[in-house]
C-alpha cells in the first residue's frame, strides 16, 4: 500500500491503513477483527448458493492522499482473532500497521477487500426479504469480480446467484451468475430497508467505509488480548496461543476460505 505519514498518540509515524480499487489485487502481498461489528459479514454455504445485489457504484471516485480513486473495493489488511477455540465467531481488527500490537505478537495479517451487497432470502410465508451486509473477501474474489465489473462496466444494482463448491472455496463464494439489473426498482422492492452505498456520492461512500473499518487504538487491541484466551485464526497455532484453534467442522485449513 502506498505510505502516507501521519502520526499517532506517540509521535510515531505509520502507514495508511487502506486502499481502494481493483489495480491493489495487482500488487505483491506481505508474507507476513469485529471492526464492522455493526454489519454482518456475508457468507454463501458451503456446497449451496445464495442471491445477492451489489449496492457499490463500482465508478465513484473520491479524493485520497491527493489523488481521485476508487472507492471501491476498498482495500485494507485485518487480522482475524478467535476467543477460547471459537471458529464460527471470529473478531476482526484492522491491522495498525507499524506498531500494531497483533503483529508484534505474531497473528498472521491478509489483505482483503470490501463492498456492500443486499442478501435476498424468503420468510416463512414465502415473502421476499432482504439484509444488509458486508461482503469481505480475498484476493482470488476480488479478480473473479474485477473480471464481471469490466464486462458489465458496473455491477450497481445488479443481481447475482452466489454459489460455494466445497469448503476450500471462499466463504463468500466463487461462482457468480448474472440474473437481472434490479437496480431501478431496489428501493420500491425494500423500502424498509438502509440500501446505503447505494446512491451515494464517491465522498459520502469512502466516509462510510473508513469509518466502519476504522482501526481500533493499541490500548483496545492489548486489553482485548489480554483479557481474553485469543488464537490467530489465520494461522492454526499462531499468535497469543496456549492451545491451537479447533478446525471447522468442514476441515478447513487457514487462508481464503478463512474470509
Amino acid at each position: 500500500m502506498k505510505e502516507q505519514q501521519t502520526l499517532n498518540d506517540r509521535g510515531d509515524t505509520k502507514m495508511s491503513w487502506f486502499d481502494t480499487g481493483f489495480n491493489k489485487i495487482k500488487e505483491p502481498q506481505h508474507k507476513d477483527a469485529p471492526q464492522d461489528g455493526k454489519l454482518r459479514r456475508f457468507f454463501c454455504p458451503n456446497n449451496g448458493s445464495a442471491t445477492i445485489v451489489f449496492l457499490d457504484d463500482f465508478n465513484g471516485r473520491f479524493k485520497h492522499e491527493g489523488v481521485e480513486v476508487p472507492v471501491v473495493p476498498f482495500a485494507f489488511y485485518e487480522h482475524q482473532v478467535q476467543v477460547d477455540g471459537d471458529f464460527k465467531n471470529p473478531h476482526f481488527y484492522t491491522c495498525l500497521g507499524r506498531g500494531c500490537p497483533l503483529c508484534q505478537r505474531q497473528y498472521a495479517k491478509k489483505q482483503v477487500f470490501a463492498l456492500t451487497v443486499l442478501n435476498l432470502w424468503k420468510d416463512k410465508e414465502g415473502k421476499d426479504r432482504a439484509t444488509k451486509q458486508l461482503f469481505v473477501m480475498p484476493r482470488q474474489t476480488t479478480l473473479l469480480l474485477d473480471a464481471k465489473m469490466k464486462n458489465k462496466g458496473n455491477l450497481v444494482g445488479l443481481k447475482y446467484t452466489v454459489s460455494r463448491s466445497g469448503d476450500k472455496a471462499p466463504r463468500v463464494g466463487n461462482d457468480f451468475e448474472y440474473e437481472e439489473n434490479v437496480g431501478a426498482n431496489l428501493k420500491a422492492l425494500f423500502p424498509d430497508v438502509d440500501m446505503f452505498p447505494f446512491g451515494a456520492d464517491g465522498e459520502a461512500a469512502s466516509e462510510y467505509y473508513q469509518n466502519l473499518f476504522q482501526p481500533k487504538s493499541e490500548n483496545e487491541i492489548v486489553a482485548f488480548l489480554d483479557k481474553y484466551n485469543c488464537t490467530d485464526g489465520y494461522t492454526f497455532g499462531g499468535g497469543n496461543v496456549s492451545k491451537s484453534p479447533r478446525k471447522s467442522g468442514g476441515g478447513d485449513e487457514p487462508g481464503d476460505i478463512s474470509y
